[in-house]
């Protein structure tokens, strides 16, 4: 014969007797449960502290702004070497034109002087 703990839904008193394997299953689902709810109580606790979501929303912030601000540093550093570069190049095929229009503007700039002066 066999005993009331070795038989699913068998009853001792008022009681149901469940079987050891099953015991274990509630106590893993009981420890996972509690888990669960420690995780949700953490999240709703972290939703409650103002200041500290203050402090990571100024912080996310600043790291926004800082990427924001190194990406146009990076784009106007190149566009500056871009446009020196260009300029080199321009200033290196048109050589002659450009020491004439320079020779020409400091003699009008010399005449204006002297003109002044007198």
């Amino acid at each position: 014969m066999t005993s009331p703990s070795e038989r699913p839904g068998a009853t001792v008193g008022q009681t149901e007797v469940v079987p050891r394997y099953e015991r274990q299953a509630l106590r893993e689902e009981i420890a996972t449960t509690r888990a669960d709810l420690g995780d949700t109580i953490q999240a709703l606790a972290d939703k409650m502290d103002v200041k500290a979501r203050l402090r990571q929303a100024t912080t996310d912030a600043r790291h926004r702004a800082s990427g924001r601000a190194r990406g146009v540093a990076q784009r106007t550093r190149a566009t500056a070497w871009e446009v020196a570069h260009q300029t080199a190049v321009f200033a290196r095929r048109y050589r002659g034109p450009l020491l004439a229009v320079a020779a020409t503007t400091a003699a009008i700039g010399v005449y204006f002087a002297v003109r002044r002066r007198r």
